[in-house]
């Protein structure tokens, strides 16, 4: 038996219920197309947020690294600078300790007393009038480590005196002044002196 099949739908409306159809599934995708950018966006939002905090961190820390930068170099150059002003005072310190030194000596002379030699300990060429290591105020320690060969660490003093008193009144006021530090009698002899005897003496300091 044969089965005939007549299709009454007009051409026209077969035509519109397709492209009805394909419009329809255009719609749906389109939707899911939507929801799935709605959903990414807010799935990275958070994450634009933290690299955007990230970026303004990182923008921070790189000015604060050239603040510390500049800050480090405006030091270096201030303790360059403080480093001068420190040799330049301690420069000015020892020639005014030495003249203070050599002032001391001569006020501290007796009338009985010429002194013949004085020198630095070891002897510095060139350097006896312009060099002087601070002696040891009463109280200071000594210093625990050794002193370099070149430093000067006390004088030498050489004289002339009439009589064993006079020297003992040298030593007396010159350790008295407080700037000869450790002051001792290294020697004395009676030896004929212009045209009677006079006693030579040697005396010794230490900072």
């Amino acid at each position: 038996m044969t089965v005939v099949r007549v299709n009454l739908v007009p051409a026209a409306y077969a035509l519109r219920c397709r492209r009805s159809r394909r419009l329809r599934r255009w719609v749906q995708a389109g939707a899911v197309a939507v929801g799935v950018q709605i959903a990414a966006a807010a799935l990275l939002r958070p994450v634009g947020s933290q690299a955007r905090f990230l970026q303004r961190g990182l923008i921070d820390a790189e000015q604060q690294q050239r603040a510390l930068n500049k800050r480090l170099v405006d030091l270096s150059v201030e303790e360059a600078d403080l480093k001068k002003q420190m040799e330049l005072a301690e420069h000015l310190n020892r020639k005014h300790r030495w003249s203070g030194l050599l002032s001391a000596l001569a006020a501290s002379l007796p009338n009985t007393v010429v002194l013949t030699r004085c020198e630095t300990d070891p002897i510095k060429s060139g350097a006896a009038s312009a060099q002087v290591v601070q002696a040891n105020q009463p109280g200071n320690a000594a210093p625990a480590e050794a002193e370099p060969p070149d430093v000067a660490r006390g004088l030498v003093i050489t004289g002339v005196a009439v009589d064993h008193d006079s020297v003992a009144a040298l030593l007396r006021n010159f350790n008295g002044t407080g700037r000869a530090g450790r002051c001792s009698l290294e020697s004395t002899m009676r030896q004929p002196y212009l045209n009677g005897e006079g006693v030579f003496f040697t005396i010794r300091t230490r900072w």
